[in-house]
């Protein structure tokens, strides 16, 4: 699509002294429909490409690692999605002020504004729809 793409798989190849071979495959993907600053215009493209980023990672491929130009508010903004959408189909419901809460934790400033926060809630609510929610009356910051 426009607003993003995927950059070719990446091959790293290691040889120990034992004989030993690893090859490691590295995908990037780049999604460039986000502004700094700013929310893309429609949910869609940003669910069009969280599902991309899942549907070539292997389940054995380990943890992805995610990151806008500082790190923190779109990065925060895309591991929420990430896990809300994951929580939705496991459990039926989400928690995205706990989520974020929780992410705060452990790095300071992620999904840095209200606007990210609505957003992220907005694009949540479109790909799930008939979810119940878990609403929280006050934002985490």
């Amino acid at each position: 699509s426009i607003e993003s793409r995927v950059i070719p798989l990446f091959k790293l190849f290691s040889h120990s002294n034992l004989g030993a071979h690893e090859i490691r495959e590295i995908r990037q993907f780049h999604f460039t429909g986000w502004p700094d600053h700013g929310v893309p215009y429609h949910a869609t493209g940003l669910l069009g490409f969280v599902r991309q980023v899942k549907s070539k990672s292997p389940p054995n491929a380990g943890p992805l690692v995610v990151h806008c130009s500082a790190g923190a508010g779109r990065t925060g903004c895309f591991i929420v999605i990430d896990i809300m959408l994951d929580m939705a189909e496991r459990e039926g419901v989400v928690d995205i002020y706990n989520c974020v809460r929780e992410l705060r934790s452990r790095r300071v400033n992620m999904v840095q504004t209200e606007v990210l926060l609505i957003y992220g809630n907005i694009a949540i609510r479109f790909a799930r729809k008939g979810i119940i929610l878990a609403h929280r009356t006050r934002a985490p910051w």
